[in-house]
């Protein structure tokens, strides 16, 4: 391979942004006094854009450390935001227990009455110790 062919490989090689640049070096095209300064040239870019990719790479793993460390921090905080929202919640209904006591206790007396008006449709108070459980209620026993 000549050096005119090796140039041609090495500006193969960069990116179109840099090629342009040393198109604008180079109006006229590189002339037989200029190939071996040329070929320098792109041999140099090369290597820093090799060293850039190092770089980046680097940056990478880098980040993705740092990426995959935050998620599983966030992973835990989710967590502990799922535990403190099922305690918020029981918390939330234990205050409502506690600020709604006569409604509880009214759902219990009700639950009662239910029963008792069953009771009595199904014939109880016919029952022989009607009576007794009456005297027993009002404090006559």
């Amino acid at each position: 391979m000549n050096k005119r062919e090796y140039l041609d490989n090495l500006l193969a090689l960069l990116t179109d942004f840099q090629r342009d640049i040393f198109n604008k070096m180079y109006p006229s095209g590189v002339n037989i006094k200029q190939l071996s300064w040329a070929i320098t040239q792109a041999e140099n870019t090369l290597k820093n854009l090799n060293e850039q990719k190092v770089e980046m790479r680097e940056l990478e793993r880098l980040h993705e450390s740092e990426i995959n460390d935050l998620a599983s921090r966030l992973s835990e905080k989710n967590k502990k935001l799922s535990t403190a929202e099922e305690d918020l919640l029981e918390v939330s209904l234990l205050v409502e227990r506690l600020r709604n006591p006569i409604s509880m206790e009214n759902n219990k007396i009700q639950e009662d009455i239910r029963l008792l008006d069953a009771l009595r449709a199904a014939g109880v108070d016919n029952w022989d110790g009607w009576d007794d459980a009456i005297d027993i209620m009002r404090g006559r026993s």
